[in-house]
């Protein structure tokens, strides 16, 4: 099969068409023929070499959220049929293919049907963006309906699928954005108050939508400074999940993290 490959970590120029051998079925896996992939900041931070330890070996396939049809079904798998359209995020990283191939094994734990009403295209762009905003607002920040819920980058791949879930889950949604463009298109996405955060000062905000209180769960996706305006936002007894938290703070409860976590504001 034909694949773009990488030998050495480096900028997209180190990618080169390759033939390679198609990957051997497993149990517990099927054999996806690809019709569409996207590309995540991991996955050019796996190129570049940023993360080594979760790189695959060279030669490697990289990029793991895919989109295709089912061509080959392993031992044990009751899920799935040869010629299913599924989706997923399901390798990209060590001990694991990538999509960027006309072939790919993937875990059968790690797809799903695709949707219908889904272009593979728009399927293909779905996985870890919203496996990454469901983990934060659900399994990490525990959002329940009522809640009010700040979510930094309102177009953001993360968070364009946060104000959807976080409305799905009935909470009353907030979200910045640097523009009026960007403003309307998370009211469409279905945020209840959008933003500009080069308007208004985290504290103007906070004072006109909580009076002041603060909101309970303030949802990070930017990191950075940013990552200090999220505390600033957070009610006492918050909840601030961050997904690129690089910052070092000095407030007891404040931690530095290079990865998701939340964070129970007490002063």
């Amino acid at each position: 099969m034909k694949a773009q490959i990488i030998q050495s970590f480096g900028d997209p120029s180190v990618f080169q068409l390759e033939e390679v051998s198609k990957p051997e079925l497993k149990p517990g896996h099927v054999l996806i023929q690809i019709r569409a992939s996207s590309v995540n900041p991991i996955d050019t931070k796996v190129r570049a070499g940023a993360v080594p330890a979760v790189a695959p070996e060279f030669p490697a396939v990289l990029h793991g959220d895919v989109a295709g049809l089912v061509s080959a079904v392993g031992e044990g798998v009751t899920e799935f049929k040869v010629g299913d359209e599924v989706f997923g995020c399901a390798g990209g990283f060590k001990g694991t293919g990538g999509a960027l191939a006309e072939f790919m094994l993937a875990d059968v734990d790690l797809l799903a049907h695709k949707p219908k009403n889904l272009t593979m295209e728009e399927a293909a762009a779905l996985p870890l963006v919203a496996i990454t905003a469901w983990e934060a607002l659900f399994n990490r920040a525990n959002l329940v309906p009522g809640q009010n819920i700040l979510i930094h980058a309102a177009t953001g791949g993360v968070g364009h699928i946060a104000i959807q879930l976080a409305k799905w889950r009935g909470a009353t949604v907030h979200a910045t954005a640097s523009s009026q463009e960007k403003l309307e298109i998370g009211t469409r996405l279905g945020a209840d108050v959008t933003i500009n955060y080069r308007e208004e000062s985290v504290h103007d905000y906070v004072q006109k939508y909580t009076d002041g209180k603060g909101f309970d769960v303030v949802f990070d996706t930017v990191g950075g400074e940013n990552l200090d305006r999220s505390f600033e936002a957070a009610a006492v007894h918050g909840t601030v999940a961050a997904i690129a938290a690089r910052s070092t703070m000095t407030s007891p409860q404040c931690i530095q993290r290079d990865f998701l976590y939340m964070l129970h504001l007490c002063c």
